[in-house]
Order: structure tokens, then C-alpha cells, then sequence
């Protein structure tokens, strides 16, 4: 096993944030379900279940926007902090050993994040308000916008010193992405550019908002959900590529 991914779960599991997080986010999401079911408990239950899964994917994805980036933005700039950083790659250990540690323990915990939710959203089933393909999209969708956002923080990580400031610079990325995207998006449209394709918003983390509520309206809605997964993973596969190019020229 990678003893830098083995070091990192283990340290998740004596820290606070490894359990705080996941049950306050259970905790509000239930709360957030609880109360909706106290103002509409006359609704049909097909009704209630599709309640339940829009609150899952609209809560789910800001948090797993804010929280991915943290993970990841901690994971080296903390090692400065701490100043065990130089000890690591001063360690036998390869440097993309090291960056696949560091990444895994991220994507990790980000799953970790999500599972806590599973309860709640089966809940959905039980009403019939969603099928299980529909759920298990929606999951899948927000399992790699995590580890999409979680190696982008990861990456930030490698340029600053503080973990503040890598968490800040992370997070106001994430928030960059999505404003950017929606800019372009809206020139495109401004200039009779806008067609049936997503363009540039399959790079937004948002966008699965728009192709989870708008359902298989047509017969592309599946090709702009794989498209919009490719977009993604090309995010998380150059925030890596940068990840081992930093570590390499520490190296020298």
C-alpha cells in the first residue's frame, strides 16, 4: 500500500475534522429533509421522494464544492505548516508516490462525504419519487465533481505556504469556475452562439443542476452528462499533472 496514502488515513482518523464534517453535513441535510416534510405533509408521496432527492443534489453538490477544495488545499500546505513537509520528500519514498498519496486520501475522504447522505437519499426510492439509475448518476456526478475540486486544491496546495491561503485560493476558484463558465456561456448566447450543446458551462460544477432537473428530456441528455464528466476529469487530470510537475522540480 502507498505509505503516503496510509499515513494520511491515519491522520484523518485521529483529527477532528475526520467526523465533525460528515456529521454536521448529515445533520443539516436531515434537518433540511425534516423541515420539508413539516410544511407539505399532505404532498402525494411521489411528490415527497423527488423532494428528497432535489434537496440531496442541490445541498450535496455546495457542499461537496466548498469542502473539496479545503480537503485538497491542506494536504501539502499543511505539511509546511507543520514542517514535515521537507522530511517527506527528503524520504525513499517516489514523488508520485507522493502526489498519488495525497490525492487518494483526498478523494477519499471526499467519498467518505458522501456516503454519509446515502440514508437520506434512499428515502427518495422508498417514496418512489426517483429510480435507482437516476440516484446512482446523481452520486456518481458528485463523486467526481469532489475529486475533480478535491486534486484542483490539491494543486493550489503546491504553490503557497499557508493553508489558509491555499484554502482561500482554492475555494475562490471553485467560484471562479463557475462564474467564468457562466460568463462565456452568456456571450455565446448573446451573440447567437447558443446551441443544444452545454459549450463551456460542461465545465461548470453547477451544470448537473441543470441536467439533473431537466431530466431525459431528449435524447442528448445522456451525451452532455458524459460530456460534461469529461470536462471534468480534464480538470482533475491537469490539476494532477501539475501536482507531479511541482513535486519533480522540488526534487531537483
Amino acid at each position: 500500500m502507498n505509505p503516503v496514502l496510509l499515513k494520511e488515513l491515519r491522520s484523518l482518523l485521529r483529527e477532528r475534522r475526520g467526523f465533525l464534517v460528515p456529521m454536521v453535513y448529515a445533520a443539516v441535510l436531515g434537518a433540511a429533509v425534516f423541515l420539508y416534510f413539516l410544511s407539505v405533509s399532505d404532498a402525494k408521496a411521489e411528490a415527497l421522494g423527488s423532494a428528497i432527492a432535489g434537496e440531496v443534489a442541490v445541498i450535496q453538490l455546495i457542499v461537496v464544492a466548498i469542502f473539496a477544495p479545503l480537503v485538497g488545499a491542506g494536504a501539502i500546505a499543511g505539511e509546511r505548516e507543520r514542517g514535515t513537509w521537507l522530511s517527506l520528500l527528503a524520504s525513499p519514498v517516489a514523488r508520485w508516490r507522493i502526489a498519488a498519496g495525497k490525492a487518494g486520501a483526498s478523494a477519499l475522504y471526499v467519498l467518505l462525504l458522501l456516503t454519509v447522505s446515502l440514508p437520506i437519499a434512499a428515502l427518495s426510492l422508498l417514496y418512489g419519487g426517483t429510480d435507482l439509475a437516476v440516484l446512482a448518476g446523481l452520486y456518481a456526478t458528485h463523486a467526481v465533481v469532489g475529486v475533480t475540486l478535491a486534486l484542483l486544491g490539491l494543486a493550489i496546495s503546491t504553490l503557497f505556504q499557508r493553508t489558509w491561503t491555499a484554502a482561500l485560493v482554492s475555494v475562490g476558484s471553485t467560484l471562479g469556475l463557475v462564474v467564468f463558465t457562466l460568463a462565456v456561456q452568456a456571450a455565446r448566447t448573446s451573440h447567437g452562439h447558443f446551441g443544444e450543446d452545454g459549450g463551456p458551462m460542461y465545465f461548470n460544477v453547477c451544470y448537473s443542476w441543470l441536467l439533473f432537473f431537466g431530466g431525459d428530456r431528449d435524447g442528448g441528455s445522456r451525451i452532455r452528462w458524459l460530456w460534461h464528466f469529461l470536462a471534468l476529469a480534464s480538470i482533475g487530470a491537469a490539476s494532477f499533472g501539475l501536482v507531479l510537475a511541482r513535486l519533480r522540480r522540488m526534487c531537483d
